[in-house]
């Protein structure tokens, strides 16, 4: 409708002007005012159609508050979120209601998907990444984009995802972008990248050795390498890749982080720690080099300087999980019981599916005569992992009322 009365009023104004100037010249005075009247009906026209349809549309979301709106040179249009019948709103109910406003924003696009593609852009910069993620789709769905702009929209679709850690949905998005275009090398990193994160080490060595045919000095995509390498335990191969990426990037914190992982692996506890304070020296506030430090030290049963990392970690980010366990664990190495007790339970209203932890939570709880406690901490255990060769002792020990004692517990994660 829009486009159709811009057209009728370029038309118009064009055959009143052509008729109105052969008739000036013919001196048909009745005709020259027809001519004028045309051009004039013509005009307006063009100015109906350019004030239902300004090229300089804009959507912005607030995320806050849900908040969607469209604005179309001086008209504005605002769309409020639904009142939800609960007080509580959880993030999925939020989205739902933001896919309903947004539908009845995107009319107003224009049909080249250009200001939808813009849009998303915008908003993929400012991290609104669902919201980039509908616009870039609403772009795609005109099918008017160049192939270039295709390309970009399912790889920054692919970003969207990444971000947000759903991860088999970004590798379908990087998947589809390959398909129009091979060339790009981060697509592949950002690809291997994915099949680490869903433990399908071989595919993102494959992925990583593709980004690195386009460029060479891809310090990520050898980063990403190196991971899956130590993950397959081939050590030798995965200290070249951190070594490569760090020669490119030498204040890369992760990959100093995977060589510190594979110094420790290689039990060269004094050469981790020195990958470890390099990552720190270079940011310290990477709570994972800290979290890792400790660990560290945990294997050299230094526990003290373990538990002083771990603090550090959780100054840091008060709930990462495994320097919880891990503090947890240090203090169970120093039969401080009471303090382990506390740090596993902590640690076990974040993630409540470690079995192991539930039973030196068991044992701690043992050695403080909570013996009721204590069985229900085991009974937890066994409905997640039914066996363990702890089960006998910790059952023993409950049933005699004696206090137990192990070597430093096997919960540690880095």
């Amino acid at each position: 409708m829009m486009i159709a009365l811009i057209i009728f009023g370029v038309l118009f104004m064009v055959g009143g002007i052509a008729t109105a100037l052969s008739d000036y010249f013919e001196n048909k005075k009745a005709k020259l005012t027809i001519g004028i009247a045309v051009s004039i009906i013509g005009f307006g026209l063009l100015l109906l159609g350019n004030a239902l349809h300004d090229p300089e549309l804009t959507l912005t979301y607030d995320p806050d508050t849900g908040k969607v709106e469209a604005e179309c040179g001086k008209k504005r249009m605002s769309l409020l979120l639904k009142e939800r019948e609960s007080a509580k709103q959880d993030s999925s109910g939020k989205e739902n209601v933001f896919q309903d406003s947004l539908n009845q924003c995107l009319p107003f696009f224009s049909p080249n998907a250009q200001s939808a593609y813009d849009s998303a852009l915008i908003a993929l910069a400012n991290e609104q990444y669902v919201f980039a993620r509908e616009l870039f789709r609403h772009a795609l769905d005109k099918e008017q984009l160049a192939p270039a702009e295709r390309f970009d929209a399912f790889y920054f679709i692919g970003i969207t995802f990444h971000v947000e850690q759903m991860y088999d949905s970004a590798l379908t998005s990087y998947d589809t972008a390959i398909t129009i275009s091979r060339s790009y090398y981060r697509v592949w990193t950002n690809r291997g990248h994915c099949l680490l994160s869903l433990k399908l080490y071989e595919g993102c060595i494959s992925s990583s050795d593709s980004a690195l045919v386009r460029e060479s000095n891809d310090y990520l995509a050898w980063m990403n390498k190196g991971y899956a390498y130590t993950a397959l335990n081939k050590l030798d191969l995965a200290m070249r890749c951190f070594d490569n990426s760090i020669s490119i990037y030498p204040d890369l914190c992760p990959a100093l982080l995977g060589r510190g992982l594979v110094f420790r692996h290689a039990n060269r506890l004094q050469d981790a720690l020195a990958s470890y304070d390099r990552a720190i020296e270079c940011n310290p506030l990477f709570f994972e080099a800290w979290n890792n430090k400790g660990y560290a030290f945990n294997q050299a049963k230094q526990y003290e300087k373990a538990i002083e990392s771990f603090n550090i970690c959780l100054s840091i980010k008060p709930d990462h999980t495994p320097a919880l366990f891990n503090r947890a664990d240090a203090y169970f190495a120093l039969a401080k019981y009471d303090l382990a007790e506390r740090g596993y339970s902590a640690a076990l209203a974040l993630n409540a599916d470690n079995a192991l932890a539930w039973r030196y939570r068991a044992v701690c709880l043992v050695n403080l005569g909570r013996w009721e406690d204590a069985n229900n901490s085991l009974m937890r255990a066994q409905a997640i992992q039914p066996l363990d060769v702890l089960d006998e002792d910790i059952e023993k020990a409950i049933r005699t009322r004696k206090g137990i004692g192990f070597k430093q517990s096997p919960t540690a994660s880095s």
